[in-house]
């Protein structure tokens, strides 16, 4: 029999989750789509007819299967803010109540991380590679018939493991993470609908997961074809200038088939045994169309249902009054991503009086200067909830009055808050070396958190991102990665 619960406490179990399973494939997404495995698919498949009709629908399938990844990381996050809402609720209702010595509305857990990802398009597979085929037989390229097949198998090569990280990335995410949430007690209606839309997200997953694989079998396959292709060429060619007495001339170099040295055609090597070896050549090419045609034919297992749902899941209602001239207040409902939604909280707390539309408009304006560092850093502070008359100090460790405060001499930090021993670091780019070290340090010798806000817009290194995952994975629940869009 599944384990059932019925406490407050399911909340906050099922939001940790989901949160440890959208922040862990944050990571996973943002390797895949950077020097990971797939910032390398440029020109993969070269731009002949076979390696554009490969590539071609090769592009369009992952930018597929990135989104829907990335959605997933949204969706998953999105739940988890949602589900720990509904817990906080939840908890102060039974302790106003009285009930069970239920501790205040204050002591609940801390939120999960926000995991908002963003999968950057990797560069297009269809690209000029140059020939296929050297020019070292007068007559050769002609008698082929159409230009030889000019894409990288190296580089094919290296997406099939890329490809299998994201998927066992995701199949991970779900066996660790969300499988290890518990169907509630029916009683507990407030928590069914939860866990039947999380439960709802398993099917989307899966499917991303399994397209990921698909993915990867297919690169796998064009570039052992693609490879196989130019050993054949190479092979047809030695055996067509074995009849005068040459051995080994033709060789594969990169994505072309070379010659070490020209041949002239002449006596026993007439243009008639030339035009034949093309024939053959032309031969190996047409035999590579079922490969093509696999990738062509191919229709991801995420359809556009099931994007909704993604899409849905990381939607938030945010409302608003305003006052009517008739002196009534009219109720306006907009819908916003997480990051918007909790910026509006925090306005409202603020006292803010715009309307809602006005307010949005507003947002969206400031989130396009995105080349501004300074916006990144009042977008996390807004949505995390930094503000002075709650004990955090901006630059904290920059000024006289901190240096007794900070954990750490000599390091100041974007945001920091004594109190409750709690650091933040804003990064709209790359993260700095020496603050990780420093950082590191932190958490190895103090009590104290360490909070990383970053951008999940931005393309972070492989080594970035391996950092923040042993950072995670050695100091949980102390340090935290925020991934923010901007």
């Amino acid at each position: 029999m599944p384990k059932v619960t019925v406490e407050p406490d399911w909340f906050f179990y099922t939001a940790a989750c989901l949160g440890q399973a959208a922040s862990s494939l944050a990571g996973a997404v943002s390797t895949a789509t950077g020097d990971g495995g797939l910032l390398y698919s440029q020109k993969m498949a070269g731009n002949d007819a076979k390696g554009s009709g490969w590539g071609t629908p090769y592009d369009a399938s992952a930018k597929t299967v990135l989104h829907g990844a990335a959605s997933l990381v949204s969706a998953w996050s999105s739940m988890a803010q949602k589900v720990h809402q509904a817990g906080v609720n939840h908890q102060f209702a039974e302790w106003e109540a009285g009930r069970r010595g239920y501790p205040g509305p204050n002591s609940a857990p801390p939120k999960p991380p926000i995991s908002s990802s963003v999968a950057n398009t990797p560069p297009s597979a269809v690209g000029d590679n140059g020939p296929g085929l050297d020019d070292f037989i007068p007559g050769l390229v002609d008698a082929v018939g159409e230009p030889c097949p000019n894409g990288d198998y190296e580089k094919l090569g290296r997406m099939a493991p890329a490809w299998t990280a994201l998927g066992n990335a995701i199949n991970r995410s779900g066996s660790e993470w969300i499988a290890k949430i518990h169907r509630p007690d029916p009683s507990m209606t407030d928590a069914m609908p939860f866990y039947d839309a999380i439960m709802k997200l398993n099917e989307p997953a899966n499917a991303i997961a399994g397209d990921a694989m698909q993915m990867a079998s297919f690169t796998s396959t064009f570039g052992t074809a693609i490879h196989a292709f130019r050993e054949a060429s190479a092979k047809a060619i030695d055996d067509l200038v074995l009849i005068i007495g040459l051995i080994g001339v033709a060789t594969v170099v990169g994505t072309r088939i070379a010659g070490k040295k020209a041949v002239q055609v002449g006596g026993r090597l007439t243009a008639r045994e030339v035009g034949e070896t093309g024939k053959e050549i032309n031969g190996l090419i047409r035999a590579l169309e079922p490969v093509v045609a696999s990738m062509r034919t191919f229709v991801t297992a995420l359809n556009p249902t099931m994007q909704g749902l993604l899409d849905q899941t990381t939607q938030f209602p945010a409302e608003s009054y305003e006052l009517q001239p008739d002196g009534t207040f009219k109720k306006t409902i907009r819908y916003f991503k997480l990051e918007k939604w909790m910026a509006w909280q925090r306005y409202l707390l603020r006292g803010g009086d715009m309307d809602i539309d006005t307010w949005s408009d507003y947002y969206d304006r400031i989130r396009q200067n995105q080349a501004d560092g300074d916006a990144f850093d009042k977008l996390a502070a807004d949505v995390m909830g930094y503000d002075k008359g709650e004990g955090w100090t901006p630059q904290f460790g920059s000024k006289k009055e901190d240096y007794d405060k900070v954990p750490l001499p000599g390091r100041h930090w974007d945001w920091g808050n004594p109190d409750l021993q709690q650091v933040a670091e804003h990064k709209k780019g790359k993260l700095d070396s020496d603050q990780m070290v420093t950082d590191r340090e932190v958490l190895e010798r103090t009590r104290w958190t360490v909070t990383y806000n970053i951008n999940a817009n931005h393309q972070y290194t492989k080594a970035e991102e391996d950092w923040l995952a042993q950072m995670q994975k050695a100091f949980p629940g102390r340090f935290i990665v925020n991934r923010i869009e901007f």
